[in-house]
């Protein structure tokens, strides 16, 4: 059997062995409303949130502001939900639907089978694009090593030793813009080989279907351009074409997904750069000091990328391999990885929203995970002696163990719980949702001269700081609570519920049920 069929079934395996089977946060609820939308209705409008991650259109109709790439793809999910949601009742579902966290309850909205089985659906999404990104990173570094062994064991390790895996369970963006990134990075590689017109003509559709998905996605445009004058023109040249061929192929799909992105702008908000993200509470700023962005993404104990998918540390082997494999012409080829690494990781690290807020690890730099992969294929592809064999052995042990913790809670309960069980013992300085919560219980006071008769005044407790102090002191992060959140919440785990749904006392079909989004 060729590697790309096992890793593909083992990943899926893994993936759906610990699937949540609902979703959790609301940013996932405006996303199965916009796939809602579209499935059922030609307009994009939705039933706002409150006043979250929505924003007024011109027509005085409410819209995510999430791109419209990853609804689009679920619609079919969405269907597939309709279409079993007789297989059970009401209150089964309810039942079956499991924890939503934090989430608002849904409102206005009739809490039917097909409401539940629809969101239950959406929540294997990403389940089924993870197993498929896993696969295409093994292509991806098949055609920059050439050794098959090597590049399934480095897909392996991302798949079950990053947050990869964690990241399977909820519907957020990451996984898909990360997926089409990748696309267009082995289309780009694929070119070299022959037929570079029709595999620039993919990788530019790939590349703009992302930003579709995610606008932040343009951020690794620089990387594929290097490919795009590198190894694309290279191969337009073996084959007797100028390089503006490959080029013209590449930038003519990337720009009639550009010219959709912005034409929806216009129609929906009236500007091609007015977008649904412009009334985010915490805005757009980029103000994080770009040292302590990096060290909160890489090493902090509460977001840190080498704490949360310990397995991509070994990719720190294998730059020096994959430099020496490269001829000095084609050593672009590393250039183009390291700006597609770097450029969302220090963007990122200067936003003020850099920790990505209640989730597993640092989601908003999942787009780079994949690459950091690709080297670790070139420090396998060598004979593997025994310290070899046992590096990989314990990263995959210790990686995978990290990652199944991940996977077993529902991690928006988990951070609420955590965060807000009294005592309070860590000071919060990030959260603005959270600030009417803190502030009914303290108000910090200064006097600016040490003179008693200067009166007190009030000091800010939520100075522009991108996080708390949980995410930097271990007795106080995720990971020394997760014990107590075993014990007392349980795991969520969509096969332990169906199990247990049989001996569980059957739920109210009373009209006041809310569907926990």
């Amino acid at each position: 059997m060729k590697p790309a069929p096992i890793i593909f079934l083992v990943v899926l395996g893994a993936y759906a062995l610990t699937a949540g089977g609902h979703l959790y946060s609301p940013d996932e609820e405006i996303l199965y409303r916009m796939t809602r939308a579209l499935a059922t209705g030609p307009s994009l409008a939705i039933e706002p949130l409150g006043d979250f991650a929505t924003r007024q259109g011109r027509d005085g109709r409410y819209y995510g502001q999430y791109g419209i790439g990853q609804p689009l793809l679920a619609v079919p999910f969405y269907w597939a939900g309709r279409a079993v949601a007789g297989l059970a009742g009401r209150s089964q579902w309810n039942r079956l639907y499991g924890p939503s966290g934090t989430a608002p309850h849904v409102v206005g909205e009739e809490p039917t089978a097909a409401a539940y089985a629809t969101r239950w659906a959406l929540s294997w999404f990403n389940i089924l694009l993870g197993a498929l990104l896993a696969v295409l990173l093994y292509g991806v570094c098949v055609e920059t090593t050439g050794q098959r062994e090597a590049a399934g064991a480095a897909a392996l390790l991302y798949a079950l030793g990053s947050l990869a895996w964690p990241h399977s369970r909820p519907f957020f963006t990451e996984s898909c813009a990360a997926f089409f990134i990748l696309l267009a990075w082995w289309a780009l590689l694929r070119a070299r080989r022959g037929r570079v017109v029709r595999w620039c003509a993919v990788a530019g559709a790939a590349a703009g279907y992302a930003a579709l998905v995610r606008n932040d996605s343009v951020l690794a445009y620089p990387g594929l351009a290097i490919l795009l004058l590198g190894p694309a023109a290279w191969g337009a040249r073996a084959e007797g074409r100028p390089a503006w061929r490959a080029w013209a192929a590449f930038c003519a799909p990337a720009l009639v997904c550009g010219v959709i992105l912005l034409g929806m702008n216009v129609v929906l908000y009236g500007g091609p750069f007015e977008s649904g993200y412009a009334d985010q509470p915490e805005g757009l700023a980029f103000t994080t000091p770009v040292l302590a962005g990096l060290y909160g993404l890489l090493f902090s104990i509460g977001k840190g990328l080498f704490f949360f998918s310990p397995a991509l540390a070994l990719g720190f082997l294998g730059w020096r391999p994959l430099a020496l494999a490269q001829t000095d012409r084609r050593r672009l080829m590393l250039w183009a990885l390291a700006f597609v690494i770097a450029v969302p990781l220090v963007v990122h690290a200067k936003w003020q929203n850099w920790s990505g807020g209640w989730c597993w690890g640092p989601r908003h730099i999942f787009l780079i995970h994949p690459f950091l992969a690709i080297p670790i294929a070139a420090w396998l592809a060598r004979p593997w002696g025994p310290p070899t064999r046992v590096i990989l052995l314990v990263a995959l042990i210790v990686g995978g163990a990290v990652q199944i913790l991940g996977a077993s809670q529902d991690f928006i309960r988990f951070y609420r719980d955590h965060f807000r069980r009294s005592p309070h013992t860590f000071f919060v300085v990030y959260d603005d949702y959270d600030r009417m919560y803190w502030e009914s219980f303290f108000q910090l006071y200064s006097r600016p001269e040490p003179d008693p008769r200067i009166p007190l005044q009030p000091v800010a407790l939520y100075p522009p700081a991108p996080t708390q102090d949980s995410l930097y002191f271990p007795q106080r992060s995720v990971w020394a609570a997760y014990p107590r959140m075993i014990r007392e919440e349980g795991i969520d785990n969509f096969w332990v519920r169906l199990a247990g749904l049989g001996a569980r006392p059957r739920a109210s079909d009373a009209p006041e049920t809310r569907i926990q989004p």
